[in-house]
């Protein structure tokens, strides 16, 4: 769909991020990217800027750095736009206890597992003492893709992610602010270390995909944007 070779005399723009960029369930035209097309096409300069969607849903920074370097960059952007979600934080860090690193921490390549995915995102049971002799056995499956077949399929379908993921049922599990199990822990008032550290290695992603962008000759822009709670309680 994209010529890797830049036409001359365009000015063409990257976008990296998740499904609020890529457009997750809205029609091509209406999708972020092409909504920023359509600006330079009003402004009369759509045939010197391009705008590339290279957004891919549930993505994080340890991601669109992996695809930067090996496909984005050879689209030769002008421009690498890293549109920074925070609950990338979560993501970042559930993914990097999967990922291979090389010596600076940078991922060389993060396998595609569901499966192992699942078993570090999911929540413990939350076992009542009177039941506390099915802990052992709670501990043995805790992840499993039996485990996970019977707690969750997809957020949408599924109502046991659903109400496992509730900031009521966090707080019964003592895990607000946990960022392997909290994927808003970054966006709530209190900070922990396990938030401490989620952000150490978002940061080193996108500072490494700021380098890539930079070492070949394009612009870096990071953006980010607030939750609904984060501007208001209702």
């Amino acid at each position: 769909e994209i010529a890797e070779a830049k036409p001359v005399g365009v000015f063409r723009i990257l976008l990296l991020g998740d499904s609020f960029t890529e457009g997750y369930r809205l029609p091509i035209e209406e999708s972020p990217p092409r909504r920023i097309a359509r600006y330079f096409e009003r402004a009369g300069c759509a045939d010197r800027i391009e705008v590339v969607n290279a957004a891919v849903a549930s993505y994080s920074p340890i991601l669109e750095y992996l695809l930067l370097k090996k496909v984005g960059l050879r689209l030769h952007p002008d421009l690498v736009v890293l549109n920074f979600d925070m609950g990338d934080v979560h993501e970042d860090f559930v993914r990097t206890k999967l990922a291979r690193l090389d010596v600076d921490g940078l991922p060389l390549a993060v396998p595609a597992d569901l499966i192992a995915e699942g078993a570090l995102v999911m929540l413990p049971w939350g076992t009542p003492d009177w039941l506390s002799f099915l802990t052992p056995w709670e501990t043995f499956a805790a992840g499993s893709a039996l485990e996970q077949a019977f707690h969750a399929t997809t957020v949408e379908h599924n109502p046991f992610r659903r109400s496992r993921l509730t900031l009521d049922r966090l707080r019964a599990l003592h895990l607000v602010g946990d960022i392997q199990h909290d994927p808003m822990a970054p966006t709530r008032e209190e900070e922990t270390a396990s938030v401490e550290a989620g952000w150490v290695l978002s940061s080193r992603y996108v500072t490494a995909v700021y380098r890539l962008a930079r070492d070949h000759g394009a612009r870096f822009l990071l953006v980010t944007y607030p939750y609904p709670h984060q501007v208001s309680a209702t």
